[in-house]
């Protein structure tokens, strides 16, 4: 499955250019795992702009309290805690632990009591002991070797030690052709099958696990009962989610032909909209007048896609328009019980 997309860059205080380059999928070995066929060409090294900052308050606090509070109600102590890929030391404030190392190439940190900080890749690590908890968050999608990953954190792990995983999954995306998830930074796309699979292949299992904004929370551990897990979801060839993915592209020029003149606001500021704009904009003239962009983060108020002309407005903007379309499909629900029920609401994958 291959596309040219705009490399996702976040959003920006004023207009700037569309970075189009290829994105390939290959299938593996692992039934409802994908990787990336193509080269990976981001340096994360010196330039970490095309995330969401870390720093934006609201949005990504609770995000990461959701990770946080998921390791609270399955270990209300780490112990001898591990953490790849740490970000901003965020759970090594809120965590009760006795050591705490960090293993992390691009972290900016200062010495502790009791915590070690290891600049450097995790893969690449040959650690001295074992650990009682290992946290691995918005990490496995970025590993250009996933087993030797998962296999090495089973290494490091004690006995009755627990990984707490937090990775996107792209099954209900794919289906719906929601190209949200499609990101030139991530390696690997895993479905929820493709995700137990992974562990099952590796003598590991999910003590505790759920799903939520198509996202998979897990607590593994060491698989001593050979436990398995039935995960209902459907699985396709790529070259059948390739056909949705177009079918997509093709249905939302068609519903911004049909309802030309109308004020349509797209809600969710996000890479899927900002690859719908670029990939229909040389196909169709569109009349900017009328389509709209809003989002509830604040941080994105005022600023920019690169795939859309105008800048990005406040919710107010949606009394002023005849259709709300949902593009943030991954927090429809919550946008849903916000918005005034009175209007025209759709939802993407509906278009």
């Amino acid at each position: 499955m291959k596309f040219k997309l705009p490399v996702w860059n976040s959003v920006k205080s004023r207009p700037f250019p569309e970075n189009p380059t290829n994105l390939e999928l290959k299938e593996t070995s692992i039934k409802g795992l994908f990787v990336r066929k193509d080269k990976n060409f981001i340096s994360y090294e010196n330039d970490y702009s095309h995330m969401t900052p870390l720093d934006w308050k609201g949005f990504m606090e609770k995000i990461r309290n959701n990770k946080v509070n998921f390791i609270r109600e399955n270990s209300k102590n780490v112990g001898d805690c591990l953490e790849v890929g740490a970000g901003d030391n965020y759970n090594l404030k809120f965590l009760k632990w006795k050591k705490f190392t960090i293993c992390d190439p691009f972290l900016k940190s200062s010495e502790r009591k009791n915590v070690t900080f290891i600049k450097g890749y995790f893969e690449k690590i040959k650690f001295k002991r074992k650990f009682d908890t290992i946290i691995m968050f918005s990490v496995l999608e970025h590993c250009h070797k996933y087993n030797e990953f998962i296999k090495r954190a089973k290494k490091n792990l004690k006995k009755n030690g627990k990984i707490f995983i937090e990775v996107p999954v792209i099954g209900r995306q794919f289906l719906d052709g929601d190209f949200n998830c499609l990101l030139h930074e991530h390696v690997n796309y895993f479905t929820k099958k493709g995700l137990f699979n992974l562990l099952k292949n590796n003598k590991l299992s999910a003590e505790k696990f759920y799903f939520k904004n198509d996202t998979a929370f897990l607590c593994i551990k060491h698989n001593k009962e050979n436990k398995n897990h039935d995960i209902d979801e459907q699985l396709l060839k790529l070259e059948d989610y390739k056909k949705i993915f177009n079918n997509r592209l093709k249905n939302f020029g068609n519903f911004l032909k049909k309802n030309k003149g109308k004020k349509i606001v797209f809600y969710g500021a996000n890479n899927g909209l900002n690859i719908l704009f670029f990939s229909v904009k040389e196909k169709l003239k569109l009349d900017y007048k009328n389509l709209f962009i809003t989002d509830s983060d604040k941080n994105k108020w005022g600023k920019y896609l690169s795939g859309f002309k105008k800048p990005i407005n406040n919710p107010k903007i949606i009394k002023n328009c005849d259709i709300i379309c949902i593009t943030a499909l991954s927090f429809a629900d919550e946008i849903l019980n916000n918005l005034n029920k009175n209007k025209q609401i759709i939802k993407l994958n509906e278009l």
